[in-house]
């Protein structure tokens, strides 16, 4: 579903990214400040502290847009640019990560073996390697957005208990933040 999207002025506040159904967005996004502020803060079950407003809000529809190719002649494309993915643990970013470490490797290579930098070789390599941490992203992204959207009582149960387990074994805890980090 769209968006509300509150961007903070300094460090020492954070944005919030408020996901919902496309049929309750219409309505969270035209509350007046004090509502969107009590609604919000009963949603985020009074975690988050003072909330305001202090841009205006906007909104957009979560879609998947993915390139059919990752690079135009010799532009590759890196991050947001390749792939828009939901917003759901910052896999944007994490992306980005992944391609630029992809890139960085490829370029190493070439230049080892004396090769062109920007060779057709090393743009479909590129090509190729990102293309498949895209669909491996995308895939664990969309089951940790069905994970978190259930209605499922016996889903949620098992969604929180295993978020549980992950959170008190330090090496399973690591393999996931590395999973997800692309690194």
């Amino acid at each position: 579903g769209p968006l509300a999207i509150l961007p903070m002025q300094d460090q020492h506040q954070s944005s919030i990214v408020w996901i919902s159904p496309d049929q309750d967005a219409k309505t969270i996004f035209e509350l007046d400040e004090a509502n969107f502020i009590q609604q919000l803060t009963k949603r985020m079950e009074n975690c988050l502290g003072e909330v305001k407003v202090v841009s205006d809000k906007f909104s957009y529809p979560l879609i998947l847009v993915e390139a059919q190719k990752f690079y135009h002649e010799k532009m590759l494309l890196v991050g947001d640019a390749a792939v828009g993915v939901h917003p759901i643990a910052g896999q944007g970013f994490n992306l980005a990560i992944v391609g630029i470490r992809i890139l960085a490797d490829l370029v190493k290579v070439n230049l080892q073996s004396g090769l062109n930098i920007g060779s057709n070789s090393l743009i479909k390599a590129y090509d190729k390697k990102v293309g498949i941490e895209t669909k491996k992203m995308i895939v664990a992204t969309d089951i940790l957005n069905s994970l978190f959207e259930t209605k499922s009582l016996s889903v949620s149960v098992a969604r929180d208990v295993g978020l549980g387990v992950v959170n008190k074994v330090p090496w399973l805890k690591k393999f996931f933040i590395r999973g997800a980090g692309g690194v």
